[in-house]
């Protein structure tokens, strides 16, 4: 995964947090809208004609978010899964169910498919990984990077995919105080941002 470091850089904080809540509206507000295209092309929209709907994955800065926008990094696909068929709040029952099993080392992008960071090896506090990804449900898994974090040590910190091929993943340092933010666009191969 390639690190995210626009955003990063320009805010020069010593923490951030990483937050996703699923399929969001935002009506109109393109503040902090980054949308990334089917090809993983980012742009930020000035104006919107249209409400903006899809997946997203908020990068932010605990504390100061009144004060530093995130950088909201949007999904932008087909039509048909990116309008939202729930109310604000309201969860399906699909939602209720992935929400049960996505965990910070684990996540689910539909019923059959799903990506897991598993514990390769540990020592003195630090974790290395690996990352397997299931398309049965979680009855099988194959091993689809030996090394998400490029040999970085320390925690899981989270894991989203927006789709088969753009994911994110965080990690966080054996003392907790600096993380990192990792993406992939192609399903596996990962670079840090």
């Amino acid at each position: 995964m390639i690190p995210i470091k626009k955003a990063v850089s320009k805010w020069n904080e010593s923490q951030y947090g990483l937050i996703y809540y699923g399929k969001r509206n935002w009506s109109y507000n393109t503040n902090g809208i980054i949308n990334i295209d089917k090809d993983g092309k980012e742009y930020s929209p000035e104006t919107a004609s249209t409400e903006i709907i899809g997946y997203t994955v908020s990068l932010f800065v605990p504390g100061v978010d009144k004060e530093i926008t995130p950088a909201r990094y949007n999904l932008i696909g087909n039509p048909k899964w990116s309008k939202p068929s729930t109310t604000p709040n309201q969860a399906t029952s699909e939602d209720k169910k992935n929400e049960q099993t996505n965990t910070k080392e684990q996540f689910f992008l539909s019923k059959v498919i799903g990506y897991k960071l598993n514990v390769a090896d540990k020592a003195l506090g630090s974790t290395f990984y690996s990352l397997s990804k299931t398309t049965d449900g979680g009855n099988t898994w194959t091993i689809i990077n030996n090394d998400p974090y490029s040999g970085t040590v320390g925690g899981a910190s989270g894991i989203v995919f927006l789709d088969d091929k753009l994911g994110f993943l965080g990690a966080v340092n054996p003392s907790g105080n600096e993380g990192a933010l990792y993406r992939t666009d192609d399903g596996a191969k990962l670079s840090k941002k």
